[in-house]
């Protein structure tokens, strides 16, 4: 079935517009989403929506719905750019705004129908009957079959609480403010449902993951819940796949426990349907455990299965930094930017110090602080306008001053611009307890350290790490 909005045909089994005699190829993604989007006409589609019918429930952040509504519209705009086809809907989600379209018929479905009927058209009334006796017996067969099998390998297949739901769109969203809220639906949908093994599995991943350092809980509260939850998580369900990532996060971002982390990378090459989160951790496994191909590879693999989830995107860049090659580090970053539609001004930064460009770093960083509000407009202004009469080293300091609240790894790179290299160092090993040490994992691995001391100092960094 195709379908006609204003000037406009919309073919979604041949993935194209057509106006006249102009056309435009469109991907599966862009027409499933133009396809739900015109079958609700005149009511707002919801994000959450959107990730049911597109990505089938996979885990997708809100800047992968947003590109895809980029897409759509860029497509339609290149045939008429005067109609406004799709209306954004604050905090709620996207409506189609040209109201009920004109299912058509296509081409290609009238041939078929034509040649359907011509073949059943010899068919006389008894043989029908036979055809249709034939039939409801052959149902009936199939539905014991289906009822024995069921009977005997019964499977309780669980509604999916309210709660839940809400708590999964929350949490794909990756946002630190919004985990004490996602964790809140989640203890709710435990609450009615104990041995709900979806909800185990994604507080076990909420808990491992070193976002969960924002969540105001501390060192022993974060390690005893993550525990708890993958242990719940390997009782529901022996064996999946998830529950080892989960504990595999926790022994690398939080027990830093390498010899666990290794053995997790040489189980995630062994396997042939490793997820994309699979091979993300892998890449972080690789990194820490100075495996630097092997860090692209899995960065790579992971964006390849999933390239519309915004950690794999921003994964690819930051391998390509952590290898040392700057290039493909811009490259990568700038396609990430293209899909977030926003400048990281954090990445550029570490880009430009590590190929000494200071002056550079210190710009992104400026401006990564004033779209954070830790400066104001004009304190940003007065601090780009002393580059032409001020060193790096003093105006780096005088942005840590103004900011004052750094985060270890980012104080630690603007001492090191600053030429304060004992600081930093300083810096790096008083950093203790669990959650500040996430902040600088693999430190000693990273170009800008390898840039600024010498191996017995490299060395001496990541006894203080690792414990070893």
């Amino acid at each position: 079935m195709n379908y006609q909005f204003s000037t406009i045909i919309f073919k979604p089994n041949a993935l194209v517009l057509v106006r006249g005699d102009q056309s435009v190829d469109i991907d599966k993604q862009t027409a499933t989403l133009l396809l739900l989007l015109i079958e609700n006409a005149n009511i707002p589609v919801s994000r959450h929506s959107m990730v049911e019918t597109i990505w089938q429930g996979k885990v997708v952040s809100d800047a992968a719905i947003s590109s895809a509504i980029r897409r759509l519209r860029k497509a339609l705009a290149e045939l008429d750019s005067e109609q406004t086809f799709v209306k954004t809907i604050p905090k709620v989600g996207y409506q189609w705004q040209l109201g009920v379209c004109e299912a058509i018929q296509s081409e290609d479905a009238e041939t078929s129908e034509h040649l359907v009927a011509e073949r059943l058209a010899p068919i006389n009334a008894v043989t029908r009957l036979r055809l249709i006796l034939s039939g409801s017996v052959l149902a009936a067969v199939l539905l014991l079959l289906v009822y024995w099998q069921a009977d005997k390998r019964p499977v309780e297949v669980k509604a999916v609480p309210p709660a839940f739901t809400q708590a999964w769109h929350l949490w794909v969203q990756k946002r630190e403010e919004l985990l004490p809220k996602s964790v809140d639906y989640l203890e709710q949908a435990l609450q009615k449902d104990p041995d709900f093994f979806e909800a185990h599995n994604m507080l076990a991943h909420i808990y491992s993951f070193k976002m969960s350092r924002h969540m105001g809980l501390s060192d022993d509260e974060i390690v005893q819940r993550a525990q708890r939850h993958i242990q719940a998580a390997e009782k529901l369900a022996p064996g999946n796949i998830n529950s080892r990532i989960a504990r595999a996060m926790l022994n690398l971002f939080y027990l830093r426990n390498l010899s666990e982390v290794d053995v997790y990378l040489n189980w995630a090459e062994e396997q042939n349907n490793c997820s994309a989160l699979c091979h993300f951790l892998a890449a972080h496994a690789s990194y820490v455990l100075k495996k630097t191909d092997r860090m692209i590879f899995h960065a790579e693999k992971a964006y390849a299965i999933q390239p519309d989830h915004v950690l794999y995107i921003w994964e690819r860049a930051w391998a390509q930094f952590m290898a040392g090659n700057y290039e493909q580090a811009l490259v990568r970053t700038q396609e990430a930017e293209h899909f977030i539609s926003r400048t990281s001004h954090i990445i550029r930064a570490m880009i430009a110090q590590a190929q000494g460009s200071n002056e550079l770093s210190l710009t992104h960083w400026i401006r990564y602080y004033q779209n954070k509000k830790k400066l104001t407009k004009a304190q940003a202004q007065d601090l780009q306008g002393k580059f032409v009469t001020q060193s790096n080293s003093t105006i780096a300091l005088e942005l840590m001053s103004l900011v004052g609240d750094i985060p270890p790894d980012q104080k630690i790179n603007l001492y090191l611009i600053a030429k304060e290299k004992e600081k930093a160092l300083a810096t790096i090993l008083n950093t203790k307890g669990r959650q500040d040490m996430t902040y600088i994992l693999g430190a000693e691995m990273s170009p800008i350290f390898t840039n600024a001391y010498n191996n017995k100092e490299l060395k001496k960094i990541g006894e203080h790490l690792w414990g070893q």
